[in-house]
């Protein structure tokens, strides 16, 4: 399965609808939500914190330097991450 495959279902889903949709996603439903909103008809669509496409640099020095001291903890996604 790749990002196209789910793509063309959720097209072929919206393609069903008597109506237009709004899509929303969040985190890889983010992506996919940009990717069927420019395929389809739609009355809008809301991507919060969409995954970056394949060949999209992510790990920027800022992300890290924030992420750093969570991630050094001892099973750091059972720990609640607070705002800084």
């Amino acid at each position: 399965m790749s990002l196209r495959d789910y793509v063309d279902d959720l097209v072929a889903l919206t393609a069903e609808f008597d109506s237009a949709p709004l899509i929303v996603g969040l985190s890889m439903g983010g992506l996919l939500a940009q990717l069927v909103a420019e395929r389809t008809e739609n009355v809008g669509s809301t991507a919060a914190a969409p995954a970056p496409a394949a060949g999209i640099f992510n790990a920027y020095p800022s992300m890290l330097r924030l992420f750093y001291s969570h991630y050094l903890q001892l099973r750091p996604w059972t720990k609640p991450l607070y705002p800084t």
